[in-house]
């Protein structure tokens, strides 16, 4: 791949793996507002509008209060619960990292330069690389997180 600023781009596998980063999230998040309506017995249909519009970080505090109050009967559960969400709020930043980037193609079409990082509101200029194959890590573990809180909420 050329490093001529008018013919490289990123890679099909990179961009791939962004884009599942994202979906899993956006899939993983749905998920934590299905397990809210479910907790206050509100259908979905209705109860999205109201869901959507939290953060993420409202969508945990609002489970992990949920939890601590007993809202799983087993106390084991609630403390399953509070771990499994405390994995997700760490896979958080690795979310932002991926998602609010500016990346910029190399000469191998698998790995991306970093240039700068959106950081807590400030820009930092930071000279980076990261694989395809870390960011599909990353997609992946997202994925689990999901498929772990969705069998949590359902069971």
């Amino acid at each position: 791949m050329s490093e001529d600023p008018e013919t490289a781009r990123l890679g099909d596998a990179f961009l791939k793996n962004v884009g599942l980063v994202a979906t899993n999230w956006s899939a993983l998040e749905a998920v934590l507002e299905r397990a809210i309506l479910r907790h206050q017995g509100i259908a979905p249909d209705t109860g999205l509008v109201l869901t959507y519009a939290l953060g993420f970080r409202s969508k945990i505090d609002l489970l992990q209060i949920f939890a601590a109050e007993g809202a799983w009967a087993r106390p084991a559960d609630a403390r399953a619960l509070k771990s499994l969400l405390n994995r997700i709020k760490k896979a958080y930043p690795k979310r932002n990292f991926v998602l609010h980037s500016v990346w910029e193609p190399t000469a191998d079409p698998e790995v991306a330069r970093c240039t700068g990082l959106r950081s807590k509101g400030r820009f930092r200029d930071a000279e980076e690389t990261r694989h395809a194959d870390e960011i599909a890590e990353i997609a992946e573990e997202i994925r689990r997180l999901g498929e772990e809180i969705r069998r949590f909420i359902l069971a």
